[in-house]
């Protein structure tokens, strides 16, 4: 009696029940993770990240088929890593010449591996490279090596996501593509690695199948899992409160973990959309500022209040300048407001815009991090703006700024005020007081009108305040005449308009009084969150 004749596997089921299916989709999963860091450009003449990764895979694959050991295949894998990641860090390298390239990458890496420990900021852009070449290339060596070898595939999804999640949160535009690609290779990855796993069974048993049937139970448990995702994005979420102290900790962690880093890669530009907030040495008066509800920044303190930005001291007629005697110094050599009636506060900003300015409640005194202040001449307790000291060799506005401000606010009452010495110092009169020639008549009449009656500066202060605020608040205006000055033309022409105009009217309108004024610009406190009790202050609240 003849034996049953062994039967032949077409190249499709070969395909499906041997390696080949397999290795292709932990190619799909290394390659999701892959594609987007290619198209976000971070550093330049940087290698693909798909070679990269492709290589660790293929490397993997190699040495799982070849049936080498696991200390031994993980040992070359990490030594032809580096070799791939130093030369890739060559080319990221901008010099000439490879021995060239190879002494300032040297440089580079010592200059930066010592401010890993300190709290001293690093470019690192090439650096960021290495790191980001490494984690692709091992990547792609676990993907290969632990599905073949393992057949399990959770390692190289978990340590994708991590990337993936890290690069989309670095990138501008729609990133839900990125996303659902990889959830989509993750999940085929997982299914096959069950399937594999029972074709090995099924093999040590010498069970027979077909390809079709493999393939068809892998689509039903895509199905399934697909239809529990749709599910429970249905079902109604509530707030679970005995996680928040767990969620506030994990919270403070990643924020910690993204201030290291971001002080490490300060010098790599960031491909996120963010809105950039710049005060120039000028400001003019305009149209509508086209205000949104983006988020500018948090705040965590006991109180909201202003959060000063900018103090101009030269009223314009088109706007405002700084006197030119102004200039930066250390901050720490700034001299604190000393004042009985004023009281400090402390408050931790978390800045998400782009800018060079560190804001404050109330006048600066002193930051956490290393700063500069702009002062003028005379009055050096006289703050008109504080930006960031280090890291502005690589770029004039970062973003993620975190830093604790301590601010002086007055808690003088009204009858303190009123009661106050009209008698200013020489240095406060010559900046506060200022006006151009060209200010028409006509404010300086509207100014005596007000205050007539008043017997003080502060009464004749919320005389002119009452006055100004009677005018609509509106933001669809249009900018004045070249030809007209602009708080002449918001009194008496325009009558509505915005924070700008009623600030500057207001501070123009006392110093025509002899009130010494200064024009500051910030953001109002913003909305307190309920569940963080943080401030959140939108491009709205300017």
């Amino acid at each position: 009696m003849n034996a049953p004749a062994a039967r032949t596997y077409s190249a499709w089921e070969q395909y499906v029940g041997g390696d080949g299916l397999t290795v292709t989709l932990a190619a799909l999963l290394a390659l999701t993770v892959a594609w987007p860091i290619q198209q976000a450009r971070w550093v330049d003449n940087m290698p693909p990240a798909t070679l990269v990764a492709l290589l660790g895979l293929a490397l993997a694959v190699v040495l799982a088929r070849a049936g080498w050991s696991a200390w031994r295949a993980h040992l070359l894998g990490a030594g032809a890593g580096a070799v791939v990641v130093v030369f890739s860090a060559l080319a990221m390298t901008p010099t000439f010449g490879i021995l060239e390239r190879a002494l300032s990458l040297g440089r580079e890496l010592d200059y930066w591996f010592s401010g890993v420990f300190t709290e001293e900021l690093r470019g690192g852009v090439v650096e960021f490279g290495i790191f980001i070449l490494a984690l692709l290339w091992a990547l792609g060596f676990g993907a290969g090596w632990y599905a073949l070898r393992r057949r399990q595939g959770w390692s190289s999804v978990l340590v994708g996501g991590l990337v993936l999640s890290f690069v989309l949160g670095n990138m501008s535009g729609p990133t839900e593509r990125w996303l659902a690609l990889f959830m989509g290779a993750s999940v085929l990855l997982l299914i096959h690695m069950s399937t594999a796993r029972r074709l090995v069974s099924w093999r040590a048993r010498r069970l027979t199948f077909e390809a079709t049937v493999v393939l068809s139970q892998s689509a039903a448990v895509l199905l399934f899992g697909l239809g529990v995702v749709l599910a429970i994005s249905f079902v109604p979420t509530t707030e679970a409160k005995p996680l928040r102290a767990l969620a506030d900790a994990a919270q403070e962690t990643v924020e910690t973990v993204e201030g290291h880093f971001s002080r490490l890669f300060n010098g790599l530009p960031s491909r996120l959309s963010y809105k950039t907030i710049v005060f120039e040495d000028e400001t003019y008066f305009s149209g509508n500022p086209n205000l949104t509800d983006e988020l500018l920044f948090t705040v965590s303190g006991d109180r909201g209040t202003y959060w000063r930005a900018r103090t101009y001291t030269n009223y314009t007629g088109a706007g405002w300048d700084t006197v030119e005697e102004a200039g930066w110094v250390d901050m720490l050599d700034a001299e604190a407001p000393a004042d009985e009636k004023r009281v400090t506060n402390e408050h931790f900003f978390r800045v998400r815009a782009a800018t060079d300015t560190l804001f404050s409640g109330g006048l600066p005194v002193r930051y956490d991090r290393t700063a500069e202040a702009l002062v003028p001449p005379g009055t050096p307790e006289d703050v008109l703006q504080v930006r960031y000291g280090e890291g502005r060799e690589f770029f004039p506005t970062r973003t993620n700024l975190r830093y604790t401000s301590v601010g002086s606010e007055s808690f003088a009452t009204p009858d303190d005020l009123r009661d106050a010495p009209v008698e200013y110092p020489d240095a406060v009169t010559e900046t506060y007081l200022q006006l151009p020639s060209t200010l028409p008549g006509r404010v300086y009449d509207l100014a005596q009108i007000l205050a007539r009656g008043e017997q003080n500066p502060y009464d004749q202060a919320i005389a002119v305040r009452d006055h100004v605020i009677t005018f609509a608040y509106n933001l669809d205006i249009g900018a004045p005449p070249e030809d007209q000055d602009g708080v002449d033309y918001f009194l008496f022409d325009l009558r509505q308009g915005y924070c700008d105009y009623y600030a500057s009217s207001m501070a123009v309108l006392l110093r025509t009084l002899g009130i010494p004024s200064r024009y500051v610009l910030g953001y109002a406190s913003g909305s307190r969150q309920g569940g963080t009790g943080a401030f959140e202050v939108l491009d709205l609240n300017y």
